[in-house]
């Protein structure tokens, strides 16, 4: 499976991965000894790598409309390692729903 159709099927789209990738130089400009690996919508979702899902949970964030990981609002989205679990977690049901609709 490609990024884009990933993406497409949780509601992200092509400018969602621009979004992601730009984010991705502008962090890579900032910290040059930490580069992380730019999105590109055509590449299997084997490539996507844990230091990108910060970048991905803000934007699956921005795509359901909310800001924090919790419905207490205590842990935003803007904090890396909630924007990782954030990403983790939405994935994760999208791949197990997937699962269980094959098994079907």
């Amino acid at each position: 499976m490609k990024i884009i159709e990933l993406f497409n099927q949780i509601n992200l789209g092509r400018e969602e991965i621009d979004k992601i990738s730009n984010e991705i130089e502008v962090h890579n400009s900032k910290h040059t000894g930490k580069k992380i690996a730019k999105l590109s919508s055509e590449a299997n979702i084997d490539t996507i790598n844990i230091l990108q899902m910060p970048f991905i949970g803000r934007a699956i964030g921005i795509a359901n409309g909310t800001n924090y990981l919790d419905n207490g609002n205590l842990y935003p989205l803007s904090i890396d390692e909630n924007a990782m679990r954030y990403a983790m977690e939405n994935l994760d049901r999208f791949f197990r729903r997937r699962k269980d609709k094959s098994i079907r």
